[in-house]
């Protein structure tokens, strides 16, 4: 995957919403 989902703490929505972080 890619480590943006990671840094912002978002895995569930990589695939999902990854333009949006769950912050």
């Amino acid at each position: 995957k890619n480590d943006r989902k990671d840094a912002t703490g978002g895995q569930e929505l990589t695939s999902q919403q990854k333009g949006s972080p769950k912050k």
